[in-house]
């Protein structure tokens, strides 16, 4: 497995976190996420912008597992 350094960006509001994987060299993104619905019946996660799949555990220390 090729290693390189990578930088993670995190967006916390309210109710969602929005996260991106950046290539620290070209600052391409190389994996983006929104999860959703945090602390509410509907919570989810879409990467990539697909379909979105509903978060076993609601709170944000499930969204961020």
């Amino acid at each position: 497995m090729t290693e390189f350094p990578v930088v993670l960006v995190i967006n916390c509001g309210s109710s969602s976190i929005k996260f991106s994987v950046l290539d620290a060299a070209s600052c391409d993104c190389l994996l983006n996420g929104v999860a959703e619905g945090i602390n509410a019946e509907r919570a989810f996660l879409s990467l990539n912008g697909g379909e979105p799949v509903a978060l076993a555990q609601r709170g944000y220390e499930g969204a961020l597992q």
